[in-house]
């Protein structure tokens, strides 16, 4: 790699955008909104730094076991690793497909042999000790990987649950120019999702389970409504995104700094337009969510979800901080009627 190349990979590398927000809140609709864009590579997965922060003081060989059995979504569930005479071995196991899409085509859009080939590559490099060497080539690889490439000028991951302010500052200290996409839902509607989808799989969420979720969502939006400034940082409402894509993706845009393209606003996949794989619909259009957020909930879902809230806004009051419900991030950002939209969080 020449100078001039090498350079303009380090620039890509550090222009890194972090999709992020509460389970079932809207990521994945925003992940694939974004894919196909000549602008920004997405990557069809989490990057599970919740996990990897904790990894951050273990030495660089425990550090790289672990990310390829929990750093990313898709490794977890499709790669294995093995360990022989001090080198390792990273194989595939079942069939990898990124979200929904086919083996032929995902075949015909990456090129999984290569990449796996190139994960190999990284696991036994010893000079790749560091997280950020571990997030860097892993970035370059997948870039590699793909059969049609574009003029990137971001590389784009997401992120959901855990804690928001220790993800993102963890991920701000590794990548200089990191941009973060908050994505923020009524957290009713994140858990009666939650509950829903769980249904769907035969598990019934216990009042316990009920109230984690409902605490995790609104810690999030607690979170959205401590940060400050706006030159890294925009904050996006679901309702709005799946109520008028056209506008919501075009602000995403200009806060990027990158050309509007059609793409946005069609759920893809390496470019390819696909259902959404959390969606609730057997559809690609993006469709505005239901208002009513106890709707299809039981008796005793309803009463948990509705306690939990109570519960945590007592704990709120107890401790002497100050509740910011989701109404009121709202209105405190200038979207209580889907007018006056600001590009990013001012408070």
């Amino acid at each position: 790699m020449d100078g001039e190349c090498h350079s303009v990979m380090e620039e890509f590398i550090e222009n890194g955008v972090l999709v992020y927000g509460p389970r079932k809140a809207g990521t994945t609709l925003l992940q694939n909104l974004l894919d196909g864009s000549n602008s920004i590579m997405m990557v069809p997965d989490e990057l599970k730094l919740k996990f990897m922060v904790t990894k951050i003081l273990e030495s660089s060989r425990e550090k790289k076991a672990f990310y390829f059995r929990e750093g990313r979504s898709s490794f977890r569930n499709n790669l294995e690793i093995t360990e022989n005479g001090g080198k390792y071995n990273i194989g595939i196991k079942g069939p990898f497909r990124f979200g929904n899409m086919s083996k032929k085509d995902m075949d015909g859009k990456f090129d999984l042999e290569r990449y796996v080939k190139g994960l190999n590559g990284i696991a036994n490099d010893p000079k790749i000790k560091g997280l950020k060497d571990i997030y860097s080539r892993d970035i370059l690889e997948f870039r590699e990987s793909l059969r049609e490439g574009g003029n990137y000028r971001y590389w784009a991951s997401k992120e959901v649950g855990g804690d928001p302010g220790l993800i993102v500052t963890h991920f701000k200290s590794i990548f200089s120019d990191i941009k973060c996409i908050f994505i923020a839902r009524d957290p009713r509607m994140v858990v009666r999702s939650i509950i829903l989808k769980r249904r769907s799989r035969g598990v019934t969420l216990s009042v316990k389970k009920i109230f984690t979720e409902c605490h995790q969502a609104q810690r999030i939006i607690s979170y959205y409504a401590t940060v400050k400034g706006c030159s890294d940082k925009i904050l996006v409402f679901y309702e709005d995104l799946a109520r008028d894509t056209n506008r919501e993706m075009k602000r995403i845009a200009r806060f990027l700094q990158i050309p509007y393209e059609g793409i946005f606003e069609i759920p893809s996949l390496f470019g390819m337009s696909v259902k959404v794989r959390t969606s609730s619909r057997n559809t690609i259009a993006v469709f505005p969510e239901k208002k009513n957020w106890k709707k299809d909930l039981k008796f005793r879902e309803r009463c948990a979800v509705m306690i939990s809230s109570f519960s945590y806004a007592l704990f709120r009051r107890m401790i002497g901080t100050q509740l910011v419900t989701y109404q009121k991030l709202r209105k405190m950002t200038g979207h209580s009627s889907g007018k006056g939209l600001t590009p990013c969080v001012r408070i």
